[in-house]
């Protein structure tokens, strides 16, 4: 009888509740875990993607953009479920106004804190391309080739040949080792040396990414960020910056920073 007597005391003192106010956090915690693991899906995922097709077809992958999207979606949901519970599950189950602002504040500055470092520590997307882009270019061009027909050009004659060449062949006078790369634009000019260089582009809308070879000596551009400019009405604008990697002696990698 004493024994049952203690239990019901215990339980009138409010412990065996707060047992369960323990398991109530754990579930939290575990709905908080979740939606950490979705942000962290949300860019480790997508930049893979385009990591994986940049290396194996040098291509940009819509699939990436899709898969974003669909991520960005079910953080978004996430984040209902867990404002859900803030602010109708949680006013039940605190034992004071006070730790319940408190437990507000701190989900707050967690939730904020996640998606705002995964940001913060993610590579941007156009270097992942880039990284992946490169080693396509490693398997595919030959650096050393390209170069020594390079030495063949006549610098006087090199500004004159450049070529979109979507929906259209290749000009006879570009070489084969070029032309099985299946490019959609080509162009050659000079280095600051007056060298003929040769640049190579596989985006089909614009100059968004390529491959630029020329003399060994050629030195590697420092990547040029994005530099706002202001017009004369008022208006801001921003001029894109270029990302540049180096693949071997005189070539190099390069996107646009939008």
């Amino acid at each position: 009888m004493m024994k049952n007597a203690d239990c019901h005391e215990m339980s009138e003192s409010g412990e065996t509740p707060a047992r369960g106010e323990r398991a109530w956090y754990v579930r939290d915690g575990f709905l908080f875990g979740i939606f950490v693991a979705l942000c962290v899906v949300l860019f480790a995922v997508p930049s893979t993607i385009r990591y994986v097709a940049a290396r194996r077809d040098g291509q940009f992958s819509a699939i990436a953009l899709v898969v974003s999207m669909w991520l960005a979606l079910l953080v978004f949901i996430w984040l209902w479920v867990l404002a859900i519970r803030m602010f109708f599950t949680w006013p039940r189950r605190a034992q004071s106004f006070k730790r319940l602002v408190l437990a507000w504040a701190a989900a707050g500055i967690g939730t904020v804190s996640c998606p705002v470092l995964c940001f913060m520590l993610s590579p941007c997307h156009h270097k992942v391309f880039t990284w992946g882009f490169r080693e396509y270019a490693r398997a595919h061009a030959d650096i050393q080739a390209i170069q020594d027909w390079l030495k063949t050009v006549d610098p006087d004659a090199a500004m004159g040949m450049s070529q979109w060449t979507r929906w259209r062949e290749l000009r006879s006078d570009w070489p084969e080792t070029i032309v099985r790369l299946d490019p959609e634009h080509l162009a050659l000019t000079l280095d600051t040396e007056g060298r003929p260089k040769v640049s190579i582009g596989w985006s089909a809308i614009d100059l968004a990414w390529g491959l630029t070879v020329g003399h060994e000596a050629m030195p590697i551009p420092q990547t040029q960020p994005r530099v706002k400019e202001r017009l004369p009405a008022g208006h801001v604008t921003y001029n894109p910056g270029r990302y540049y990697l180096p693949l071997a002696p005189g070539a190099y990698v390069w996107h646009n920073i939008e």
